[in-house]
């Protein structure tokens, strides 16, 4: 009588470990890859759009100085800072960028045996793992 509790105990205990959901994917590769494809693309649209910003700035006051024409350099002074601005501000993404790539590539799946009964025997069987490098 007294192994019925235990028994019953023991099962609520299996099927509450089977029926547990994943709740963070902060550790899986796809989460590290989706991030730094979408750091990169936010560091690239920075980048492209300050660089655009210098050159066109740049253009318009040699060729306005150029022609003679009469040139407020304080009008264009703000748009080609800004463009300095953003093109700095595309270096912290870039490398954000490239700790998500790396963080993806250590966590691997690999194979790895373990003891397994098979029949009446004990033999190695191969249960794929989740591997994580750690590095410091």
């Amino acid at each position: 009588m007294k192994k019925i509790p235990i028994l019953l105990l023991l099962s609520f205990f299996i099927l509450q470990a089977f029926g547990q959901e994943e709740k963070s994917e902060e550790f899986s590769k796809d989460y590290h890859l989706k991030k730094s494809k979408n750091q990169k693309t936010t560091a690239l649209v920075l980048f492209g759009t300050g660089s655009a910003v210098i050159i066109t700035s740049l253009y318009v006051l040699y060729h306005r100085n150029k022609n003679h024409e009469g040139i407020d350099e304080y009008s264009w002074g703000p748009i080609f800072a800004g463009g300095i601005v953003a093109d700095l501000v595309s270096i912290p993404w870039f490398f954000t960028s490239a700790w998500h790539k790396k963080q993806a590539a250590s966590i691997t799946i690999a194979n790895q045996k373990i003891l397994w009964y098979q029949g009446n025997n004990v033999g190695f069987v191969t249960q794929p793992a989740l591997k994580i490098a750690i590095r410091f």
